[in-house]
């Protein structure tokens, strides 16, 4: 058996429309890529996603499920390697852990699996425990405690919607949604509007914010990160060096000279040269 996908990337727990909040390019180092997965993938695979080959890039947000696959595709490759470089690795899928003590000199586990309760010992244990879901996320009638799973926002969610927050949450519930009662297509103007189905025309739906704030938007930066010219790690030093005394302030005064140097138009729309380590912010 294949250790699962995790709660974040699961079938069912998640629909397609439901975006992953890491591009390919922020991936810690694993086998493969995510690109480099996704280009070996056949199109059909592909076109369930609405991914287009020559589009692939590194910087570019995937379905959650996209991810679900590639993560359990590079872990069962890494437990591979692992096994072939002498590591005895052993994956348990359907087990439970109901119970961890400490022993004198090692640490106990209670087990429940499909074929009974027993105890393993080992000498250390990480505890990684994952998401903890309701068994019924819809407390009252209409009203929803999570969006997950998303199976229940599109088999119980219709007429008027209602969400309470604007964060990436809610943008997943709506989605979720709104596919579910209808489709987002391209007008001739290349206008992206959405169309309710048959039996679904009443569907509206409201984002409701305390402070009314969406998320901030993923900006551009290049990876790896270009080095300073002028705000370098060995020029913070030598102020370091000096004494703790205006300290923030000069080092600040490199931070000004690296954008000046780097962006001279951004640093005079700011009006950075009358900005302190303070007022910066605002």
């Amino acid at each position: 058996m294949l250790a699962g996908k995790g709660t974040p990337y699961l079938p069912g727990s998640n629909d397609p429309v439901m975006l992953s909040n890491i591009p390919s390019i922020e991936i810690p180092l694993l086998p493969l890529s995510l690109v480099e997965w996704l280009s070996r993938q056949e199109d059909d695979y592909l076109n369930r996603f609405a991914i287009v080959r020559d589009a692939i890039s590194e910087r570019a947000f995937y379905p959650r499920l996209v991810l679900g696959d590639y993560f359990q595709e590079q872990f069962s490759a890494l437990v591979d390697y692992g096994v072939e470089k002498g590591h005895q690795i052993d994956i348990r899928p359907g087990h439970r852990v109901s119970d961890i003590s400490l022993d004198v000199d090692h640490i106990r586990i209670c087990v429940e699996s499909p074929d009974g309760k027993f105890d393993a010992i080992y000498d250390h244990v990480v505890m990684a425990t994952g998401h903890n879901w309701p068994d019924k996320t819809e407390v009252q009638p209409g009203y929803f405690a999570s969006p997950w799973p998303a199976s229940a926002l599109k088999s119980s969610c219709y007429g008027r919607l209602g969400i309470l927050g604007t964060s990436l949450s809610s943008i997943d519930a709506l989605l979720t949604v709104a596919v579910s009662c209808g489709s987002f297509v391209y007008d001739d103007t290349g206008t992206m509007r959405f169309h309710a189905s048959t039996g679904h025309e009443n569907f509206t739906a409201v984002m409701m914010s305390r402070k009314g704030l969406l998320p901030e938007a993923d900006f551009y930066c290049p990876l790896p990160y270009r080095t300073p010219s002028v705000c370098t790690q060995e020029a913070v030093n030598s102020e370091i060096e000096i004494g703790s005394a205006g300290l923030l302030d000069r080092v600040f005064e490199l931070f000004k000279r690296e954008i000046a140097t780097t962006d001279p138009d951004y640093a005079a729309e700011i009006g950075l040269n009358c900005l302190t380590a303070d007022t910066f912010a605002d």
